[in-house]
């Protein structure tokens, strides 16, 4: 066998960026007709998504409630490389997606029971 040539290279490092650019959009799309589109923050960059707004915060905590206060306690902001992340800031939410997909949310028995006193910490407000 002989090695590749550079043209060749180059050409397999292009097929397999394209399919993962077309793989990328086709997941944009179905994702963007079986979801409900939620407000949130705009992103700043498409690269770092809020993460810079969120760093250079003092209090991101505070960012966090004059979201909820503007977007409501459920809300998306953007992730790196124009992901998108969905914030529950409900607890009877949280407890409801967490028993909805067991299998997706499965604890450790010390991450259930931190979870736990979360909810039930939060729920008292």
């Amino acid at each position: 066998m002989f090695p590749p040539t550079a043209a060749e290279s180059i050409f397999a490092v292009l097929a397999v960026l394209v399919a993962l650019v077309f793989n990328r959009l086709l997941q944009s799309l179905v994702y963007r007709y079986k979801t409900t589109r939620l407000n949130g923050p705009t992103a700043e960059s498409k690269v770092f998504g809020i993460a810079r707004t969120i760093s250079q915060s003092l209090d991101p905590g505070s960012l966090y409630e004059s979201w909820v206060e503007k977007y409501g306690s459920v809300f998306r902001v953007h992730g790196p490389f124009h992901t998108e992340r969905i914030v529950l800031c409900d607890p009877r939410a949280v407890t409801h997606v967490c028993a909805l997909d067991v299998a997706r949310y499965s604890q450790t028995p010390t991450n259930a029971r931190l979870l736990s006193n979360i909810v039930s910490t939060l729920s008292f407000f």
